[in-house]
């Protein structure tokens, strides 16, 4: 029997979070994610 996990992915809606999500998905798990949908990283 596997065990089912909650999961929190932070910065969920970008390529590597969504990717993630659908991989935990996948395996079985509860994942939720969270973003701030901010487009950059670094303002000049």
């Amino acid at each position: 029997m596997k065990l089912m996990s909650n999961v929190l992915v932070t910065a969920g809606a970008g390529f590597i979070g969504s990717s993630s999500v659908d991989m935990l998905v996948e395996e079985g798990c509860y994942a939720s994610l969270i973003d701030n949908f901010e487009r950059c990283v670094h303002r000049e």
